[in-house]
């Protein structure tokens, strides 16, 4: 073909190189289709008696009543896909933000409420305070773990921020145990017996150590109203449901990855 081509011109020449190597490709392509074809329906004939194996290995565990009626409704989504789609999750456990946008209504009820504690202060209710004290503990824990993760190289402006954050941190805490000492005033003695007040310019290794004495983790002299453990349960219950679909989605996401990456190998 070099003969041929050494006369042309560049669109000719150009158009006779993608005839003789496209054209050659695209006839190997399809003389070995079959061959393609053949290999793939031997690996999806395995998997699929794998699969199957699997699935009814996992219906034997399961209610038949509630088995039958999960077909109905596949049935049904099949050849109506208006209808209920059996494939969506129905039960949904709250989140976090349910729990504080349910809140305010519970505020209301407090205040209406003479047995319950009451708004003590202005602008924070019991809610908003065990919510603020478990963003601090959260807060807490992160900035150990930045401190943990230093290496022995750290530049003095990353240790800069570091102390930023901390001193920030503090000031945060300084102000919720104030209010915090509102509506548990026996945590005031307590804390008095045992000095824990940040600094001005406290170290990370204090900030972890400040106990913010939550309704779970408060003393039995200092007098919590149970009202602030249920609160302190619900958003602790939600905590935990959003740390599983997290961990659940960070599991789903590592999985198709190594699937993908295992097609390519």
């Amino acid at each position: 073909m070099a003969s041929s081509v050494k006369e042309m011109g560049p669109g000719s020449r150009r158009d006779t190189m993608d005839d003789h190597f496209q054209g050659d490709w695209n006839w190997k392509k399809t003389k070995l289709m079959g061959v393609s074809l053949l290999q793939k329906i031997k690996v999806a004939v395995t998997e699929r008696n794998d699969h199957r194996f699997l699935h009814n290995q996992f219906e034997v565990g399961l209610p038949q009543d509630s088995v039958k009626q999960w077909r109905l409704e596949l049935d049904a989504w099949e050849r109506d896909h208006k209808s209920l789609n059996p494939y969506q999750q129905r039960s949904k456990r709250p989140t976090q933000d349910d729990i504080r946008q349910a809140f305010p209504n519970k505020d209301v009820d407090d205040v209406n409420d003479e047995t319950g504690p009451n708004i003590l202060h202005a602008d924070v209710s019991t809610s908003v305070l065990i919510s603020m004290g478990l963003d601090l503990e959260e807060q807490q824990h992160c900035l150990a773990g930045s401190y943990a993760r230093l290496g022995q190289h750290v530049t003095e402006a990353r240790k800069n921020r570091l102390q930023v954050r901390t001193n920030a941190l503090c000031q945060k805490i300084s102000a919720w145990i104030k209010i915090q000492h509102l509506y548990m005033p026996g945590l005031s003695i307590i804390r008095a017996k045992k000095p824990t007040t940040p600094s001005s310019t406290p170290h990370h290794s204090d900030v972890k150590k400040i106990p913010l004495y939550l309704p779970s983790a408060a003393p039995k002299e200092s007098g919590c109203d149970p009202r602030l453990h249920k609160c302190e349960w619900q958003l602790r219950h939600a905590q935990a449901n959003d740390t599983l679909d997290e961990l659940r989605d960070s599991l789903r996401l590592r999985s198709y990855l190594f699937m993908d990456k295992n097609r390519f190998q």
